[in-house]
């Protein structure tokens, strides 16, 4: 890998460990995020219902109109022209011009997955149903059952979780991490270190909760999905 940039985004599929890692890098006064700067709390800049809010702050950071997303992401790099570093989480499916914008040269790409597919998906129909919930090392205290009605959503996420997948895989030169090694007391990658010039780690570096500990029937669901677990 040439030397990293010092312009980066993390590229993830959702429910993967994206936010403690970007608490880690927010602990670090000379990564600039979106969130030190505007309303971003999640540090996800072109979030769909947030992207008129984003595009109104930076235009008025700049003196400038923005007119669209890759508009945004340019004028975020800008105005953090003279920090260390500067970047962004996303998820393939917010870039209609994902193929260009994963091929610039000036950004460097990390890449977090999670590798249990299953628990990814359970994790995402947990929030739909109770509402949002961040992890940090516990179980969470709300469970959900999964029914036949639930099949066709919980089938659709897996579908978009693997198309994210797939599109993660053909990022060139990406530092690639997983939401099961970020977690592990040993994690460590040379990769990271090498771009941000330092060790980064997440708060609670505790295994991820499997979905199992709160699906109540796991095994249908599993099953609906036709995979089992981390494949």
């Amino acid at each position: 890998m040439s030397s990293p940039c010092k312009n980066f985004c993390v590229m993830t599929t959702g429910r993967s460990g994206s936010t403690s890692l970007m608490e880690a890098l927010d602990r670090h006064d000379d990564i600039a995020l979106p969130k030190k700067q505007i309303d971003c709390n999640d540090n996800e800049l072109l979030r769909p219902e947030a992207l008129a809010k984003h595009r109104a702050a930076y235009a008025a950071l700049l003196g400038e109109a923005i007119d669209g997303p890759d508009q945004l992401i340019d004028a975020f790099y800008r105005h953090n022209a003279a920090a260390p570093f500067a970047g962004f989480k996303s998820m393939p499916h917010r870039h209609a011009n994902y193929g260009a914008f994963v091929s610039r040269s000036d950004v460097t790409f990390v890449t977090l997955v999670r590798e249990d597919r299953a628990s990814t998906v359970a994790s995402f129909m947990l929030a739909l149903r109770k509402g949002t919930w961040r992890r940090h090392g516990q179980v969470p205290q709300q469970t959900w059952t999964f029914g036949p009605e639930d099949k066709r959503q919980a089938q659709s996420i897996l579908a978009r979780l693997d198309s994210n997948l797939r599109m993660l895989e053909n990022i060139p030169n990406a530092i690639r991490l997983s939401y099961e090694e970020i977690c592990s007391e040993q994690f460590h990658s040379p990769d990271l270190e090498r771009l941000f010039g330092r060790p980064i780690s997440i708060d609670n570096p505790r295994p991820p909760i499997s979905g199992e500990a709160y699906t109540e029937n796991w095994g249908a669901f599993v099953s609906a999905l036709g995979i089992s677990g981390p494949v």
